[in-house]
């Protein structure tokens, strides 16, 4: 069981690394190499220092006269000017004029990188770099050998969380990864301090079943960026706090939203 203090007080020292490149205005400083294929795209840019582009005729093959000066604080549109050495402002395509800058370095702007406020939406969480989670159940599910006799217990007893996770942050991502750096899970109407779910190592006989064999390897497979998974997973924890009736999904900043716990018994093959 981890300490959801220890917890918090990783994520807020990653925070304040963060936030030492993260301004308010959602402006982070050039991350990407000159020469990284992040720049044959058009990308946002704010400037930092008075830059000149020139009018270049591609017909005439040589620079007019016109000049554009951008000052500091524009945010603008570039990308690598690619048969020019340097940066191009985007025109259309096929187009006989290019406004062309042959600055060899990126000193002269920084990458620009939308913020969301980090909200709850009903069961759909929206995270500041626009990912999203969508809580489809949150089921107690007991578990039985289909070779059971009358009124026996179950084999085992878990929860079990389905969702969907879009990954729109840019890096590939895993939704139990996701879910472990983004969220606290606990039973509602308890102190957040006193329990985290996790999950567990042991395996479940769960897993043999058809309706969950398939989600509970999306939980595990990278997601890339703009793709969805629908996925489930096991979540770990006390028993005593396995008897919940709901439980509160909680980011860093205490949004949350309470979820209800439905029941739900399976019987599985446990002889394969």
């Amino acid at each position: 069981m981890k300490s959801k203090m220890l917890k918090v007080g990783l994520v807020a020292t990653s925070l304040f690394i963060g936030n030492a490149i993260f301004t308010s205005n959602s402006v982070m400083a050039s991350t990407h190499s000159l020469y990284s294929s992040y720049w044959n795209r058009t990308r946002t840019v704010i400037v930092k220092k008075k830059t000149i582009f020139r009018h270049f005729d591609e017909l005439k093959h040589k620079y007019t006269s016109a000049q554009k000066i951008l000052k500091p604080g524009q945010k603008i549109r570039v990308r690598a000017a690619g048969e020019f050495i340097g940066w191009t402002l985007p025109g259309k395509p096929g187009g006989r004029y290019w406004w062309i800058n042959t600055k060899k370095s990126s000193n002269w702007m920084t990458e620009y990188h939308k913020h969301y406020k980090a909200r709850w939406n009903g069961n759909m969480y929206h995270s500041s770099n626009g990912s999203t989670f969508k809580i489809k159940s949150l089921k107690r599910i007991s578990v039985y050998s289909f070779d059971r006799e009358k009124d026996s217990k179950p084999t085992e007893t878990v929860l079990v969380l389905s969702g969907r996770l879009t990954n729109n942050g840019g890096k590939k991502v895993t939704p139990d990864k996701w879910i472990e750096d983004n969220m606290y899970i606990y039973p509602s109407k308890t102190s957040s301090d006193r329990i985290l779910f996790g999950f567990p190592e042991a395996e479940s006989l769960l897993k043999d079943d058809d309706n969950y064999r398939d989600k509970f390897e999306e939980a595990t497979d990278p997601l890339p960026k703009d793709y969805y998974t629908d996925f489930s997973i096991i979540l770990d924890g006390d028993d005593a706090d396995k008897n919940a009736e709901s439980y509160t999904f909680s980011d860093i900043n205490d949004n949350q939203v309470d979820i209800p716990v439905t029941s739900e018994n399976i019987s599985v093959d446990d002889e394969d």
